[in-house]
């Protein structure tokens, strides 16, 4: 006994046709499953099948929204299961516009459910910051100083791998006194000028102005402070003054410019 195929008239063309992917695109809201038009009448809609000046071109889509012909990619378009192509009925950035439109009307909706998941997940959050800690030490540092160079509103793009090249210059040591790390002193980055510095040119955080400086720790011996320490905010060249004399500062500051030229080639 043949199975009786469900009929659906088309809603733009008033024709009707058997109720399956061959005359019909997907729909799971719709009627069977399909859309309201033929494909015909879609792709008509959609801009498939005008005249050759306005034509698409296979393999080419029209956004919904700003009308653009953009390639039927991901490049151009989301992942869609549910429209013709397979790729979303909007382009990448009409849908990033629209998601950003409701995310700002919804805001506050946004910000108390956040805070109610993160209650909620507070144990899962701790233990992967703890994971990232031991994991990634370097990563976290170099996230932290960029933070603070963030909140200066001042350049932040120095990263793990540029304070490994750093150390790998300055041989694990101290750039002022050539200390290395002891028991009772770290190698610290220091900011050769400083964030809180007020100068218009003011770098921020940027692999050609951190140094490695040796940074006394907690209970180290009076008397002993690291070159982190002693510079703290000052002007580096009054600190490398006050460290070595004008004569001893002008070959430290030779070397340390040395450094950053070579930063900027790498």
């Amino acid at each position: 006994m043949n199975e009786i195929v469900p009929q659906k008239t088309c809603t733009k063309c008033g024709q009707t046709f058997h109720a399956t992917h061959e005359y019909f695109y997907k729909a799971p809201n719709g009627k069977y499953g399909l859309q309201a038009t033929c494909k015909d009448c879609h792709n008509k809609l959609s801009g498939v099948g005008l005249n050759p000046k306005n034509s698409v071109r296979d393999g080419f889509k029209v956004c919904s929204r700003c009308k653009r012909k953009l390639p039927a990619t991901l490049e151009f378009y989301y992942q869609s299961k549910d429209t013709a192509g397979g790729v979303s009925s909007q382009c990448r950035d009409c849908s990033k516009e629209v998601r950003g439109i409701w995310k700002r009307e919804h805001r506050e909706q946004l910000r108390i459910e956040g805070r109610e998941y993160y209650q909620s997940h507070k144990e899962e959050y701790a233990a992967r910051q703890r994971k990232y800690l031991v994991d990634s030490p370097e990563r976290f540092r170099a996230a932290t100083i960029r933070r603070r160079a963030k909140k200066k509103s001042l350049p932040g793009d120095f990263t793990g791998d540029n304070w490994k090249h750093c150390l790998e210059y300055w041989n694990g040591r101290c750039c002022i006194c050539g200390r290395m790390p002891d028991f009772w002193h770290c190698i610290a980055r220091e900011h050769w000028i400083a964030l809180s510095d007020t100068r218009a040119d003011n770098p921020g955080t940027v692999p050609w102005n951190i140094l490695p400086m040796c940074h006394s720790t907690k209970g180290t011996p009076a008397g002993d402070p690291g070159c982190n320490n002693i510079k703290h905010y000052d002007d580096p060249i009054e600190f490398l003054n006050r460290y070595f004399g004008k004569r001893k500062a002008k070959q430290k500051l030779a070397e340390i410019e040395a450094y950053f030229e070579w930063v900027k080639t790498k």
